[in-house]
């Protein structure tokens, strides 16, 4: 009888630190499925995007440079890991030059982020647009894109603003 009760004995404490071991390990696992900043892999709203500069950039003799700050804002109730920004101008209803911005950045909860776009522009094309609005005195634009955002465990999303 006294050896049973030392097998009882030894078996609870194996029970006891097998229940610690996974007790401990728990919340870790849970920590990996909710992934980076929080993020629980549900949908995310898109970022809301404004043109707040446009500047000359690197000039050349078929395409120049303009460089575009972007303030983001984040709708969402976590920090979105941005990891580059594609973006598109359009300037009086047509389409005017493309960039890739490839710099990372976190774009806060609930919070704004600014980012800084090259876009490359046909020069033909930009003399045309500043010709135009030297004539008119005015212009409007439309900015598009999206923003690929890092979701954990090396997968990414393309979110469009």
């Amino acid at each position: 009888m006294g050896t049973r009760a030392i097998k009882d004995r030894a078996l609870s404490r194996r029970a006891l630190l097998r229940w610690l071991q996974v007790a401990a390990v728990a919340p870790a696992l849970a920590g990996c499925a909710a992934g980076p900043y929080g993020d629980s892999g549900g949908p995310l709203e898109p970022p809301d995007a404004l043109l707040l500069d446009l500047r000359p950039g690197r000039p050349g003799l078929l395409t120049q440079e303009l460089v575009a700050r972007i303030r983001f804002t984040n709708p969402n109730d976590v920090d979105l890991a941005v990891r580059g920004v594609v973006a598109e101008l359009e300037v009086d209803g047509r389409h005017l030059g493309r960039g890739v911005g490839d710099r990372a950045f976190t774009l806060p909860a609930l919070g704004p982020a600014e980012a800084e776009v090259p876009i490359d522009v046909p020069t033909g094309e930009l003399v045309g647009r500043i010709l135009a609005l030297i004539e008119r005195g005015r212009f409007s634009y439309r900015l598009s894109g999206h923003v690929v955002v890092e979701r954990g465990f090396g997968r990414r999303e393309r979110l469009a603003f």
